[in-house]
């Protein structure tokens, strides 16, 4: 009848809702690892560019594909620029630190055109890209990063980045090495703990 049908239900609903309140509570709710990654690049602790003396002096050339603006700079068109003190460098530092993402990530690309291996340009460049929603990229630049001024960050930034591409066991392991002593340690080890 309609009355024994209702008890039936009411009874598989509160069943229902005991066997998922338990599961709640013996198992943790695992986060998506897009919410972890975007936990961990506004976590980051890296201190904001800043330039050495060398790195002041106005006109290093530097020239390539600007990675956003879809410009190409030769060769001849920097060393002309300098003159007139172009320092992509300088401009990706200071794009940098206002927060414009998308300019910084281009600047250092034309550094790397010219200096692939500049450890400054690997590092912030990685995360404007990561900033910037383009993990690919962040994740090339962020991998060629050896300095051991940078190492901690890197690979912090770096596990972000193999989240966002699919790479989940990278990021833990990358994690890992994390939570044995660097500034992330404790993050590192929650950041881990969400990810299991």
């Amino acid at each position: 009848s309609n009355i024994e049908e209702k008890k039936e239900a009411i009874t598989l609903n509160n069943t229902y809702a005991v066997s998922e309140s338990r599961s709640m509570t013996n198992n943790k709710i695992k986060k998506p690892e897009a919410q972890i990654a975007l936990e961990i690049i506004a976590y980051g602790k890296l201190s904001s560019p800043t330039l050495t003396k060398k790195e002041v002096r106005q006109g290093d050339p530097a020239y390539g594909k600007d990675s956003y603006n879809y410009k190409t700079v030769d060769k001849a068109d920097q060393e002309r620029a300098a003159g007139n003190g172009a320092n992509f460098l300088a401009e990706a530092v200071e794009a940098f630190n206002r927060g414009d993402y998308r300019s910084a990530a281009s600047k250092f690309d034309m550094v790397l055109s010219s200096d692939p291996n500049n450890e400054k340009a690997n590092m912030y460049g990685g995360v404007a890209h990561l900033k910037n929603n383009n993990s690919v990229r962040a994740e090339d630049l962020l991998e060629k990063v050896t300095a051991a001024t940078y190492s901690s960050h890197a690979e912090w930034y770096l596990s972000a980045a193999y989240l966002q591409n699919g790479k989940t066991k990278k990021a833990e392991k990358t994690l890992k090495k994390l939570d044995q002593s660097s500034v992330y340690k404790d993050k590192a080890v929650e950041m881990l703990d969400q990810l299991q």
